[in-house]
C-alpha cells in the first residue's frame, strides 16, 4: 500500500471520497476470468506481464443479461467454448478488445461486461470506486492535487457502495419500496436489511424506503448500520417487471425504463 500510488486522474474530483477497494493481482499467467460485470468503476494498472480483455458496452450488456442469465451477476458461459444455442445473443453482440502490458492502465466503466486472460509473470493493481454522478471541480481547487498519493494514505468508504446498491434497487421500482420488498431484494448470503437496519434507513418511519432518504443519509450512518458489509455489485435488470408478473396483488410498482 505504501509502494503503489493512486492514478493521478483520480486524485481530485470527488473520487477519493468514494474509494471502495484496492486489489493486487498476481499469477504466473494462464489465468482467465468469467464473463461478468462489476457495478463499480475500475482502473487497473499493469506492473508485469500482459492481460487481454474482451469488453461489452453497458447498454448492450443490459440487453444480454436481461435475456440470457440465470439470475446471477455472471453469465454462465464457458469462455473457451461458447454455447450459441443457450446464448444466441452472443453471436452478434458488438464488443471491444484491449491489451495492457507493463506500464499501461485500463479504465473499465461500471456495468461493462468483461472477460480477462493473463499471460506471463503477471502483477497488476486495480482501484475500485463507487460511481459518482458529477465531477467535483471544487475538490481540485481546494487542495494540491498534483502530488502523488500513496494508497496507504487513502480511506475506503464501503458505505458509498452500499448506498449505491440500495439506490439502484429502489430506482428500478420507481424510487420507493416497502420494508418487506427491500429486505427480500437486497440480499446476498444473508438478509442484509434487517429490521434494525431498515429502521435506521427509514428516517421518516413510514415503512417505505425512498431514494431521497438513502441519498440524504451520512456515509458514517450507513457504515454504522451495516459494518463489515461488502456489497460489490447489484443486478436488477427486469426484476421489477418479473415481480409484477408474478405478484399476488399485495404490491404493484411502476418500473423504471428497462431494455425489452
Amino acid at each position: 500500500m505504501e509502494e503503489v500510488y493512486l492514478p493521478p486522474c483520480l486524485s481530485c474530483g470527488g473520487f477519493t471520497r468514494h474509494l471502495h477497494d484496492f486489489r493486487l493481482w498476481m499469477s504466473s499467467g494462464g489465468t482467465k476470468s468469467t464473463f461478468h460485470m462489476d457495478n463499480m468503476e475500475n482502473i487497473i494498472c499493469m506492473y508485469s506481464g500482459r492481460k487481454d480483455w474482451l469488453l461489452v458496452d453497458r447498454e448492450v450488456g443490459r440487453y444480454t443479461l436481461h435475456h440470457h442469465t440465470d439470475g446471477t451477476e455472471d453469465l454462465a458461459v464457458d469462455v473457451e467454448r461458447v454455447d450459441m444455442y443457450r446464448y444466441p445473443g452472443l453471436r452478434t453482440i458488438p464488443w471491444w478488445s484491449a491489451r495492457i502490458e507493463r506500464g499501461d492502465c485500463l479504465y473499465l466503466p461500471h456495468g461493462w461486461l468483461h472477460y480477462v486472460q493473463s499471460y506471463d509473470r503477471n502483477v497488476a493493481v486495480n482501484v475500485w470506486w463507487t460511481p459518482i454522478p458529477d465531477f467535483d471541480y471544487s475538490d481540485c481547487s481546494a487542495r494540491e492535487h498534483q502530488t502523488a498519493i500513496q494508497l496507504s494514505a487513502l480511506e475506503l468508504r464501503p458505505g458509498e457502495q452500499i448506498r449505491y446498491v440500495i439506490r439502484v434497487y429502489l430506482e428500478e421500482y420507481g424510487g420507493r419500496l416497502p420494508k418487506d420488498m427491500v429486505q427480500a431484494q437486497v440480499i446476498y448470503d444473508e438478509v442484509v436489511i434487517t429490521d434494525r437496519v431498515f429502521k435506521g434507513l427509514d428516517t421518516n418511519r413510514d415503512g417505505w424506503l425512498t431514494v431521497e432518504e438513502v441519498n440524504n443519509l451520512k456515509v458514517e450512518t450507513i457504515e454504522r448500520l451495516m459494518p463489515n458489509k461488502y456489497l460489490e455489485a447489484v443486478m436488477t435488470f427486469g426484476r421489477c417487471e418479473a415481480y409484477n408478473n408474478t405478484a399476488t396483488g399485495v404490491h404493484t410498482f411502476t418500473c423504471a425504463n428497462t431494455c425489452t
